[in-house]
Order: C-alpha cells, then structure tokens, then sequence
C-alpha cells in the first residue's frame, strides 16, 4: 500500500475550518463575522444620547419618549419613530434610536397599545399621532425639536403608520418645510389614507420603502402598494430589499426583526449597519442637506446593487438591492399578514376565495373588513 504525503494545511484555510467549529462560541463572546464600516454612513455619529418622557395623554400609564444629543444647545431634526406591534417600550429598537441620535437628531418615540392596533388599528393611529402632537407641544421639549425638518421611522404596524401620520404632519400641520423623508419598513397594512391623499403628498419629500427578503410576517405587497402610490417623484424615491446571507456557520438572517436590537449590541450585525443605518443616514442627508453623495448611492435609476461587506474569511456579503420596480417573488401564502387578507383597507378586491383560503373569519376581522368596505379612505 503506498501512502501518499499530505500537503500542507494554509493557515487561512485552518482558521475558516477552526472559525466554523467555533461560531457558537465566538458569537457568544462577540465575534464580529463581518467587521463593521469604518467611515461615512452606517457609522456611529459625534453625539451622546440623553433621554426624557412626559405622559402619554391618550394611552394611560404608558409614556411619550424623547432622545436627543446631550448637553448640546439648539434645535435637531426629529425624526419620529412609528414602533412595531408590542413594542411599547422603546428597549428593542434601543440600537437604532441611539444610532439617530449619534448622528445629530431628536427622536420622538409615542407608543400604542398592542391590543388596540390588533383590533382598532385606526384608534392605535389616534393614540399615536396624540403621542406626537403632545411631544411637540411640551414646552421643556421645544428647545430641542426643530419641526421644519423632520422624518418618520417606522417598522411593521408603526411602517405602515407612517404614511397617514406624515400625511397629517407635512399637510395639515405644515411640518418639514426645510426638508421631509419616509423611511418605511416591512409595514403592515396602512390605514386613514385614501388613494387620493397618498398621491397628494408634497413633492419635495423623499422616500425609502425597505423589506427583509425572509420576512414571512408582513406580505411585500403592502410596502410596493404605498411605494407606487405614493405621490413622491421616481428620482426621491427608492425600494430596497435586504436578503439574507450565510458563511462558514454565521448567518445573517434577513426577516421582519431586522430593525430590533439594544445598545449593548444585542440583535445588532451587519444587517443593521450596512442595511438599515447606512441608508438612514444617507436618506436623511439626502434629504435634509441635499448632498449629491447620498443621492447618487439611493436614488438612480434602475436596479442597483449596495455592498455590504465582507465575511471574515474575504467573502462578499450578499448585496442589498434598490429598485424603482418592486417585483415580489413570494406567493400571498407565504405571509402571515398577507394583502389580500380582510383587514387589509387598501386590497382592490378581495375575492370569495380568497377571503375562504385566506381571511381569518372572526367578528372582529369581519367588523373591521365592514368598516373598511364604508369608510372614506377606501
């Protein structure tokens, strides 16, 4: 028997074999797979965070949030932040906030009863918009909060919130005359605004609608619905997907809790950084600065493809892609929450078989669907 001698083992090719082994290991003592960006948008900004709250006026016991840079004198950008269902207490979404905050805004987070958006979403929109409203009018808090320069964050119910709210600030209040964006993501269904009003928004404001290609919660129809309706022009607007990626035994999983994460780094990796924080940053330049740098990487025409790093072994991130053209790739029945659903105020038509394929067929889905079939928005 003749033994053939083994060549030798490369050091990088030890290391992948040895990282793979390890990844729940490393993970846990905080491994980073994908080194984070060292410069420009998606990185941690100058400012540290201070928080304050007053009471909420229309959600008894709950709170109306702000964070704003401390110790720092003058008016910010508010950015007001639409919260996902259940989320109440800004903690999950603590990795975002301070990252706005770090790059020089005042965020204004009012909360919503869980059980009233399941049931009543167009009274969870009231208790919201009182959040908002009653945080503008503090007195202790206008010195932070400068109204002609705004933006709406929202994520799943509060995305899609996000439309009839901002409707409400630019139009009826008059807010965001020096500069206004949108940046929707993975919305719910959106209510209290009729096709009329979406295609009546102010044309000076930009708009960045994101979904997570693994999102099996909230069906995509929903976000390219507001996207094509929207009467934002096509050069200060832009649909982004976000996609998932794996090497070696690190995952990174694009599904509906992309924008959740803490301060001390829970839930928080490149996704984040690359996909969600980059693009604010550049959104809110874009549209607040008007910088040619930000509109250059979201605004061109076409489908275009975004880097998002490197694995640790040298592998390319799978990249994040922007279109003018949504085109959804997932049947309805991969959604929880799908379009043609009964609670859905803004489906065309919803037919006998979907509504028995699909609709939960309960008094309250049924009472709400009555609502939507009668009311002004629809």
């Amino acid at each position: 028997m003749i033994l053939e001698k083994a060549g030798p083992i490369h050091m990088p090719s030890l290391l992948i074999i040895l990282a793979a082994l390890l990844a729940p290991v490393l993970a846990d003592i905080g491994f980073t797979p994908v080194p984070p960006l060292a410069s420009g948008y998606g990185t941690p900004g100058r400012y540290v965070v201070a928080i304050d709250s007053i009471r909420h006026p229309a959600f008894r016991g709950a709170f109306v949030y702000l964070f704003h840079p401390r110790a720092e004198s003058g008016a910010w950008p508010v950015i007001f932040f639409c919260h996902g269902i259940g989320e109440a207490a800004p903690a999950a979404y603590e990795a975002l906030v301070d990252h706005m905050v770090s790059r020089g805004f005042a965020v204004v987070y009012s909360p919503y009863p869980a059980l009233t958006a399941s049931v009543a979403p167009r009274r969870a929109y009231d208790i919201l918009w009182c959040g908002i409203q009653a945080s503008v009018a503090a007195a202790a808090w206008r010195p932070y909060l400068d109204t002609s320069r705004i933006g709406f964050v929202g994520h799943s119910f509060g995305g899609g919130a996000v439309p009839s709210l901002a409707y409400k600030a630019l139009v009826e209040q008059h807010w965001g005359t020096r500069g206004a964006f949108l940046h929707i993501m993975a919305p719910w269904y959106s209510y209290n605004i009729s096709k009329k009003q979406l295609a009546a928004f102010p044309r000076s404001t930009f708009l960045i609608v994101e979904v997570f290609a693994d999102d099996a919660i909230n069906d995509h129809r929903m976000a390219r619905d507001i996207f094509s309706g929207i009467g934002i022009p096509e050069a200060q607007k832009t649909y982004a997907v976000l996609y998932s990626d794996s090497v070696k035994g690190f995952c990174l999983k694009a599904d509906h809790n992309v924008p959740l994460g803490k301060a001390d780094g829970t839930g928080v990796n490149a996704l984040d950084s690359y996909g969600i924080y980059r693009i604010f940053d550049a959104l809110a330049d874009c549209a607040l600065e008007r910088n040619e740098e930000a509109r250059s990487l979201l605004l061109e025409k076409g489908e275009r493809l975004l880097p998002m790093g490197t694995w640790f072994d040298g592998t390319p991130v799978f990249c994040l892609s922007t279109t003018k053209s949504p085109v959804i790739f997932r049947p309805q029945s991969f959604y929880r929450n799908f379009w043609a659903h009964a609670m859905n105020p803004r489906a065309r038509f919803t037919s006998v078989g979907d509504l028995l394929e699909y609709a939960l067929l309960t008094p309250v889905t049924l009472w709400n669907y009555y609502q939507h079939l009668i009311a002004k928005t629809l």
